[in-house]
């Protein structure tokens, strides 16, 4: 992630870069068979 929140770590999930890793994740994920 290249945002956080309140410098403790946390991705605001709002953003694109937050968004485009979430659906990074999402589709690595349905590759691998897990939901």
């Amino acid at each position: 992630w290249s945002c956080y929140v309140n410098n403790d770590g946390t991705p605001c999930g709002e953003c694109f870069s937050c968004k485009s890793r979430i659906q990074a994740i999402e589709e690595a994920k349905k590759e691998l068979g897990m939901d």
